[in-house]
């Protein structure tokens, strides 16, 4: 069996995602705190729908929107601790909200 070799950027890469998740989620927050329910002012923005899609990379949409064997959820689950960690619940919410209201789920079952 070959044996993996990483690059310094793979190594970092994990980081870097949480960098990125951490500066998606202060907006977040700052647009929660002015009581808007979206990243962009008051309203939908191909920022929460590219959010929403993005996230279902970390954690798989709950049952209700995507159903899935238990199997297959644990493997599409980001399990890496500095992700995991960056990627507050808010963020998830926000994701589920997104789905629920505005698109489609990606599995019909």
């Amino acid at each position: 069996m070959a044996r993996r070799v990483y690059t310094p950027a793979a190594a970092a890469a994990p980081e870097r995602v949480a960098e990125i998740l951490r500066v998606v989620g202060a907006q977040l927050e700052r647009q929660r705190a002015k009581g808007n329910r979206f990243f962009i002012d008051d309203r939908l923005s191909d920022l929460d729908i590219y959010w929403a899609t993005f996230a279902a990379m970390l954690q798989p949409l709950p049952p209700d929107l995507c159903a899935m064997s238990a199997m297959f959820r644990a493997a599409y689950t980001t399990t890496g601790p500095v992700i995991r960690a960056a990627t507050a619940p808010s963020m998830l919410e926000h994701r589920n909200f997104i789905y629920r209201d505005y698109l489609e789920t990606p599995i019909d079952l």
